[in-house]
């Protein structure tokens, strides 16, 4: 992220649940990310996508999700990010 600096950031919590969150926390404490939308998803077994939000992450999809939904969510959170 640093030498990229890109607009979003998808993770994927499957490939480290504690490892993503460190991620999105330390990337939350640089102001270079403020805007930087953190999209995560989350295991059929997470209990409460919704509290990964409290560490960071902009939006969580818990998976199977639907690839166009994924898409037209990110596009509606860039849009408000940049007016607001």
């Amino acid at each position: 992220a640093q030498s990229f600096h890109p607009d979003t950031i998808v993770l994927d919590l499957g490939l480290g649940r504690s490892e993503s969150i460190q991620i999105t926390s330390n990337l939350r404490k640089n102001d270079v990310y403020a805007a930087t939308l953190i999209i995560g998803l989350a295991g059929e077994d997470e209990a409460e996508p919704e509290k990964l939000k409290e560490y960071g992450f902009d939006d969580v999809f818990k998976k199977p999700f639907d690839v166009a939904l994924l898409g037209e969510r990110i596009r509606a959170a860039a849009e408000a990010k940049r007016e607001g």
